[in-house]
Parts: structure tokens; sequence; C-alpha cells
């Protein structure tokens, strides 16, 4: 009888250990999710490689103004938990940005110095879905996909008659981001973003460039920044 009740007693004990281990992961997880839920602002730093693909419609002359900007970064995120770790989330950004992609003319596989082409991806403005893991509580890693409104300078400068063509445009492109965010404090985190903004080709012709042009340009971007959690 005291065999028994002691094996008993194992069994109970065995059980209770198996769901007391399955049970706390969840905790666990529950917790790395709410860590991460709500609302937050962020300001970033950003390093933009702007490269843009322009080809007339003269055969075999093109050029490719690609250059590296510095910009800065305002952004509002509302994530929300969708399992014990998994959120999602949507961003608003809005940025600001400063150079320019410079490049001059090629003919026939040659580098003709008879005009240059300068490109600048001034402001932009971007909505982005996100899909989160929250592997701890303090770490959280993303990925986004979404649209965003580049606004563009153009200007083409033609050497032999001094003549500088400028252009703005607005253009839509898709893009994608990868992230991850690291908590510093209860309300404090630092995040570090790669995107890539892709446009599409764009005519321009009727006397805005010396002749008909196709521009397609595209936006890379490195961003850092802190968050404040609300």
């Amino acid at each position: 009888m005291i065999l028994k009740t002691k094996s008993i007693k194992r069994y109970c004990h065995a059980i209770t250990c198996a769901l007391a281990l399955s049970i706390t992961p969840a905790y666990a997880d529950e917790s790395a999710a709410s860590a991460w839920a709500g609302l937050s602002v962020g300001l970033n730093l950003s390093h933009l490689d702007v490269a843009s693909d322009i080809s007339f419609v003269l055969a075999n002359s093109f050029s490719n103004p690609n250059d590296y900007e510095a910009g800065i970064d305002l952004s509002l995120e509302y994530m929300a938990p969708l399992t014990s770790n998994i959120l999602l989330g949507v961003e608003l950004m809005a940025s600001h940005n400063n150079g320019n992609a410079e490049d001059s003319f090629h003919y026939n596989g040659g580098n003709i110095h008879i005009e240059n082409w300068r490109i600048d991806a001034e402001r932009s403005a971007r909505i982005l879905g996100k899909l989160a893991l929250a592997a701890t509580p303090t770490t959280l890693f993303y990925a986004g996909a979404g649209i965003e409104r580049v606004h563009f300078s153009f200007s083409e400068h033609v050497l032999q008659s001094g003549t500088t063509y400028n252009h703005s445009d607005t253009l839509l492109g898709h893009v994608l981001a990868v992230g991850i965010d690291q908590r510093l404090s209860e309300t404090l985190s630092m995040r570090a973003e790669l995107s890539h903004t892709e446009m599409d080709q764009q005519l321009y012709q009727g006397g805005i460039f010396q002749s008909p042009t196709w521009i397609d340009p595209d936006v890379r971007a490195l961003r850092i920044g802190i968050r404040y959690h609300f």
C-alpha cells in the first residue's frame, strides 16, 4: 500500500512538472508580446542610396546617377498582439533628406561630358504594414511591406549650351523593410532597419528635358533611431 502511494505521488509529481514546463513558456511568450504592444513614436537618422537609370529616346545613350544622401525620419507606429509572441502593426513615416546623386551623359558605351544629371530624393512619406516576432520582452524582429511617395528633383545641365532643365515629381513606389528593436528601458528602444523602395519607370517629354527621357529611380535606406513607447 505504501509502495502504491509513493508511485501515485511520483506519477502526480511528473504530471505537475510536465504541465509546468508546458505552461511556463506560454506565459513567457505572452509577456514578450505584450511588452511590444501599443503606440510608439520614433526619430531616425537615415543613410540613403539613391540610384536612377536614365535613358533617352535617342538609342544607346543613358545616364546612371547613383550616390548617397543623409536624412531624418519621424514615425508613428501601433503594434497589436496576434499570438503569444507574434504581433501585427502599422507604421506611418515622414522623411526629409539632403544630398543628391550625379552622373554625366553616356553615348555608345562612352562617358561623354556634354551634359550632367543630378537627382535628389528630397522628402518622402510611407505607410508600412508589419509582421513582428517578439523573441524576448527586450528584442523584436520585424518585416514590413507598403507604399511610399517620394518627391524627387531632377536636373539636366547641358554643357555646350549652358542650359539647365529642372523638374520635380512625386512618385509612388513599393517598399520592403526588415528591422530589429532592442529595449533600453520600459519606455525606450533602439531600432535598426534596412529598406528598399522601387519606383515605376517614368517617361518625361514635351519640353521638360532636352529630349524625351525615361527615368527609373530606386531608393535603399539604412535607418538607426530611438523610439518612445507609450
